[in-house]
């Protein structure tokens, strides 16, 4: 128990200055160009239920047209990104920060996988610290995990994907819901990602856990 509280300490404290670090001024500088756009798409989400590339004044649109189907909806992303912003306007209304804000939770949240996914792996503490460190004073990772984006969501699902799938190989069963769920959440943040990540997992089973291929590929 004492090893336990350790390391949720150490987990706790690795996250809080990942905190400073990705929730500092986060509303300082102006939503650029995509970001601007995926929050018109959430506010659009918000009004019609689906991303429309129109919001009733103005075209949303960034590839002349193309990325707007017959419909008026906007296909070009999938929309997990858009009512992630659009929950955010929900509860907190409409500015710079709440665009930003549930990305930059998940941005968090990843240095916190990180570290769970680093133990377990390596059985370590101190590999687990030195994994979730490196990733929070990762230049790149902040600068995008604060984005109005699709990145730190296509982060946090491949990680939560991945950890699931190592369970699994450990014969827990429990994970094969959350290892669907989310390969699917991947999935409806950036198609290719989701279809790398299920073609590595299987190759993965198939040549090195052969005896489990069942529990992984079947789900």
């Amino acid at each position: 128990m004492t090893a336990r509280f350790k390391s949720v300490g150490i987990a706790a404290a690795i996250c809080a200055v990942a905190s400073l670090l990705i929730f500092a001024n986060l509303g300082r500088s102006l939503l650029w160009e995509d970001e601007a756009q995926t929050a018109l798409l959430a506010r659009t989400t918000l009004r019609y239920g689906v991303p429309t590339g129109h919001d009733g004044a103005n075209s949303l649109s960034q590839e002349e047209g193309r990325d707007i189907d017959a419909h008026g909806v906007f296909r070009y992303h999938p929309w997990a990104q858009f009512y992630i912003a659009a929950a955010s306007f929900a509860l907190f209304g409409e500015s710079t920060v709440t665009a930003r804000l549930p990305f930059a939770v998940l941005g968090v949240a990843t240095v916190a996988l990180t570290y769970l996914v680093a133990r377990f792996v390596w059985r370590s503490d101190a590999a687990a610290a030195a994994a979730a460190l490196l990733l929070t004073f990762s230049v790149p990772f902040l600068l995008l995990v604060r984005q109005c984006r699709y990145y730190s969501p296509l982060a946090f699902f491949l990680l939560l994907a991945v950890f699931a799938y190592f369970h699994m190989l450990q014969g827990r069963r429990g994970y094969i819901v959350l290892f669907v769920a989310a390969a699917v959440a991947t999935m409806h943040t950036l198609h290719i990602y989701a279809l790398a990540f299920l073609a590595c997992a299987s190759l993965h089973t198939l040549v090195l856990h052969r005896d489990r291929w069942k529990l992984v590929l079947i789900p």
